[in-house]
This record gives C-alpha cells, sequence and structure tokens, in this order.
C-alpha cells in the first residue's frame, strides 16, 4: 500500500487507460485492500467488476490482467476524483480528511477520446464537482458493498455505460 505511516497520507493508483477509451469511471479513492494489492476495486464485494464482465459479455475473472482486457474491451477507462488523502485505517469513504484532488479536466485534454465521466457514488462526485467543476458527468450509484441498498445498481450501471457506448 502506498501509505506514509508517519503522516498517514494515502496515495491513489495511477489510471487505466488507452487509445481507444471513450468513458471515464472515477472512484473517489481506493479502499484499503485495493491499495494494499494496488488494483482498483479488489473488494470481492464491491460490484465493479461483475458490472464489467456482464458488459463484455465476459464470464467473470477474478484475474486482475483480465479484467483490465475486458475495461479495454469495453473502452473504459478508471481512476479517481481523489489523488491522496488522510483516512485512518478504513476504506470508507466518511473517513476521507485532507483530499486532494486529481486533475481530472488535464487528463481528459491528454485523452480526447473520452466523451463521458461517470461518477461511482456521491464521494467521487463530490470532489470532482468541487475540484474540477466544469467536467460533464453523470452520477451512477456507488458499486459499494455499503451502498447495498440500491437494489438496481447493476441495471443502472448498464444500462447507462450500454448507451454511452453505442454513440
Amino acid at each position: 500500500m502506498k501509505e506514509n505511516h508517519e503522516t498517514n497520507i494515502l496515495h491513489g493508483l495511477p489510471p487505466i487507460v488507452n487509445a481507444d477509451s471513450r468513458v471515464l469511471v472515477l472512484g473517489s479513492m481506493p479502499g484499503k485492500q485495493s491499495l494494499e494489492n494496488s488494483r482498483y476495486y479488489d473488494y470481492p464485494q464491491n460490484r465493479f467488476w461483475k458490472i464489467i464482465f456482464r458488459l463484455a459479455e465476459q464470464e467473470f475473472c477474478a484475474d486482475y490482467e483480465v479484467k483490465k482486457r475486458a475495461l479495454e474491451k469495453c473502452r473504459i477507462a478508471l481512476w479517481d476524483s481523489i489523488d491522496s488523502c488522510e483516512r485512518e485505517n478504513s476504506s470508507l469513504d466518511s473517513k476521507i480528511k485532507n483530499a486532494v484532488a486529481n486533475d481530472i479536466r488535464g487528463f481528459l485534454d491528454r485523452h480526447p477520446s473520452i466523451k463521458y465521466v461517470v461518477t461511482n457514488g456521491r464521494t467521487s462526485e463530490k470532489y470532482l464537482t468541487k475540484y474540477n467543476a466544469d467536467v460533464k458527468y453523470t452520477y451512477l450509484p456507488s458499486t459499494s458493498p455499503a451502498n447495498a441498498s440500491v437494489k438496481d445498481t447493476e441495471e443502472i450501471w448498464l444500462k447507462t455505460l450500454r448507451g454511452f457506448l453505442k454513440e
């Protein structure tokens, strides 16, 4: 995990993007397990990868390289609204303090094939709009198991992403 133990500052993961990416999915800050393993959405109960494999029309596979290839097949880039923050021994977004944003506008300028931005939950949306107010985006409910109250999360994601990718 990329963590400075003296100040408890966490640093996010680099973006996953390729020349054909059409949609950028923004999380907030990877959870503890994801940071430890340097893998986005590494917590098995998170619904993100299940959604991507359904979108790719592939059988789910836990191998991270296969997951990244599924993203590429779906023309989806992946990053976070937050570059670094403090968060005490937790994965909860509610524990995030002193967040420093990623330069989403600059990222989009460097990757002109990306036409749509999606936020994965309210915390991602909060930091995107706070620090990159000019970026147009679509809010989608968090894929986190902490957001289990939204029953149609997977269907909402699939409908939205399919719509963006067929344009």
